[in-house]
């Protein structure tokens, strides 16, 4: 054989084995996906026939008043978990806000909860001191965090059979006090979007609105609490998880202090990959109707006793006294949080309702330059997303050979790219006025170990600076604007699905925060105007904008580390003097 001709046979050789090797990748994909349709089709297949909604139970507002109405006579567990299975089964299936379901499971706890209270009552005893402080009451928990005997599926389908075999330390400790896991809730392909879809639970849509997104990555449970399926859910939190889609469904979330709680025992779709995790640290949260509710569970999973031997970080038990202290706080506006992305005019509404109520209760509100340069603060977080979920993604995508959605997909055609090709492509969208999506591209680029270095080097710099102008101005409290639209459309997803907000901030810092809604889009609002850019997330944007009468918006409020009480303390006073679940009431849908 000639020498030119082994060349050629190797050639052949080469293209014959990578032709195999994605066949044989497409047939394991292809058998993948048919398992995500079976696993989905074996839930739906399981009929129910939940007595009619117990009426009392759906009046109640808070957590408190369904634990007292099992007291005092009103109703009892088994009416609490039959009405909100119930809803979960109709609502969460048809609107795609559920994963697994835990129904017969929850009525025979609700049972055993039910024999407890009357038991107490029987021997004369005041339940109140006995009975655990969420007594009978359902929750959701997110599809990737563990319940015990659950699927953990993160939405893609090589692990649509994934079952485990143990509870998260939060759930255990929400057990402990006599809640009841009822369904785990939706989320993106891999937990990686601010749009909840996936092949095979479906594509969640805003109980306010069907037409537009719920959020992500905890876009099912927020979807749950505000359609009245769940009374609160655990979610989790990297880059907005909780606070997004909170805004977009018009609830109460909190994003505790990194290393606060122990994150243990929640999947991710990129588990060999711990070193990029050093980049970003995802906590776990709650989501609630209101701001109480939120106390109360926090309460309960800072307590000091939950993770037991487990416990790696500071025990840091939930502190009354910051959270009841009267004292006059000084909270800043953040001045640049403009340069971030042009607000609605809903948002800049929100922001000035919420300093005249701050104002109103004595409060210093004062505006504020926390940071020398927001927008770069802001890009270094997209980069920690990127470097942490979009590179890495093409390996663990042919590890676990999956079939994803286009969103997922460009992600990861990406990651075969050769660099010159993006740089290019980077350039010709600058000259198109693509300056956003151009950073956005080259950002995509597999960075270097000294890259990596030199990158996290750069932010703990940038974090210390914050901390000391923090302390320079003697602040409390920081009010941002979470996201600058509410819910955008789910056809312009791809188009404003990583859109700079001040969620980007806390995540950045490590900081607490927690977002509670303010207001509504009126009539003459439904309009985006952005002065520095037009181009395409402008334009999807303003698109969005449009029929956007009535959906939610609100501020997110940050306090430095281990002050979640005094973030829930300011949450309670502008849940109470912003009314707006008296002046919105929750979504009436079926």
């Amino acid at each position: 054989m000639e020498f030119r001709e082994f060349i050629w046979y190797l050639l052949y050789l080469y293209i014959f084995y990578k032709t195999l090797g994605w066949v044989y990748f497409l047939i394991i994909a292809y058998q993948n996906y048919q398992k995500g349709q079976r696993i989905r089709k074996e839930r739906d297949s399981k009929i129910y026939d939940f007595p009619e909604e117990n009426k009392e139970v759906l009046v109640c507002t808070t957590i408190q008043e369904l634990v007292d109405g099992q007291i005092s006579g009103k109703f009892t567990a088994t009416d609490i978990v039959n009405t909100f299975a119930k809803r979960c089964y109709i609502i969460g299936r048809k609107y795609n806000y559920t994963c697994d379901e835990m129904f017969e499971r929850a009525l025979k706890e609700a049972e055993e909860k039910d024999t407890q209270l009357q038991s107490l009552l029987d021997q004369g005893r005041d339940p109140r001191n006995a009975l655990g402080k969420l007594h009978g009451v359902p929750f959701s928990v997110k599809d990737h965090i563990w319940v015990e005997g659950t699927i953990s599926s993160l939405g893609v389908s090589s692990m649509a059979d994934n079952v485990r075999n143990k509870d998260t330390y939060i759930v255990q400790a929400l057990r402990k006090e006599g809640a009841i896991p009822l369904v785990k809730g939706n989320t993106p392909e891999g937990c990686f979007s601010f749009h909840t879809t996936n092949y095979i639970w479906g594509e969640a849509k805003n109980p306010w609105d069907t037409s537009r997104t719920c959020g992500g990555s905890t876009g099912g449970d927020s979807a749950l609490v505000a359609s009245g399926c769940i009374p609160f859910s655990i979610g989790s939190d990297m880059m907005g998880s909780l606070r997004v889609p909170a805004l977009f469904c018009g609830i109460y979330s909190l994003f505790p202090t990194l290393k606060r709680l122990y994150a243990k025992r929640a999947d991710t779709y990129l588990q060999d990959n711990i070193f990029n995790f050093e980049l970003m640290k995802y906590a776990l949260g709650p989501l609630a109707r209101n701001a109480s509710d939120l106390t109360l569970l926090s309460e309960i999973i800072f307590s000091e006793n939950v993770y037991g031997e487990y416990r790696r970080y500071p025990k840091i038990p939930f502190n009354k006294t910051l959270h009841s202290n009267n004292n006059n706080l000084k909270i800043g506006i953040l001045n640049d949080v403009g340069k971030l992305s042009a607000l609605s005019k809903t948002a800049e509404r929100s922001i000035e309702i919420t300093a005249q109520i701050l104002e109103d209760n004595e409060h210093e509100v004062a505006n504020v330059d926390l940071i020398e340069d927001v927008k770069e603060q802001s890009q270094m977080m997209l980069l920690c997303g990127i470097y942490t979920f979009t590179i890495p993604l093409r390996n663990i995508w042919l590890k676990s050979k999956d079939i994803v959605n286009l969103n997922t997909f460009s992600s990861i055609i990406l990651g075969y790219t050769p660099k010159v090709i993006i740089k290019i492509v980077a350039v010709i969208l600058k000259l198109f006025g693509e300056k956003r999506n151009s950073f956005l591209l080259k950002s995509t680029i597999e960075p270097s170990a000294q890259d990596i270095m030199d990158f996290t080097m750069k932010r703990d710099q940038m974090v210390q600076k914050t901390v000391e102008k923090w302390k320079e101005l003697n602040l409390d409290a920081l009010i941002v604007p979470t996201y600058p639209i509410p819910a955008f459309k789910r056809d312009n997803f791809e188009m404003i699905k990583l859109m700079p907000g001040g969620y980007r901030l806390s995540c950045f810092w490590g900081f607490p925060s927690g977002f509670v809604p303010i207001t509504t889009v009126r009539e003459d609002e439904q309009e985006y105007i952005d002065a520095n850019h037009n181009d395409s997330i402008s334009n999807a944007c303003a698109e969005s904008m449009k029929d956007s009468k009535g959906m939610p918006m609100g501020v997110e409020v940050i306090c430095m580390p281990y002050k979640e009480e005094q973030v829930l303390r300011i949450m309670e006073l502008l849940q109470k003097d912003s009314k707006f679940h008296v002046k919105n009431p929750y979504p009436d849908i079926h």
